[in-house]
């Protein structure tokens, strides 16, 4: 036995409300969206300048290192009493 047409009509009106209370306790309102903008743009520009920056911290740490294996190579090549002979 088919349904009626109304009750077909009505069981969709019905689901459709339910869909849209659904959505609107899943919604954010626009002070709630533009606090998460706020935050989702700051977190992008800071992931950004991080980004820019580390090129020239990787260098400056990678000058250090090298530096400071130049300086252990040197003083491990250096006798005890302090003199080098030829």
């Amino acid at each position: 036995m088919s349904k009626d047409p109304f009750q077909i009509l009505a069981d969709e009106l019905t689901l459709i409300r339910k869909d849209m209370d659904h959505l609107q306790r899943t919604s954010l309102d626009k002070d709630e969206a533009k606090k998460l903008n706020q935050i989702v743009t700051a977190a992008v520009l800071k992931m950004a300048k991080a980004t820019e920056d580390a090129p020239g911290e990787i260098q400056g740490a990678l000058e250090a290192d090298r530096d400071q294996m130049a300086r252990s190579a040197t003083q491990g090549s250096i006798p005890v009493g302090g003199r080098m002979t030829p």
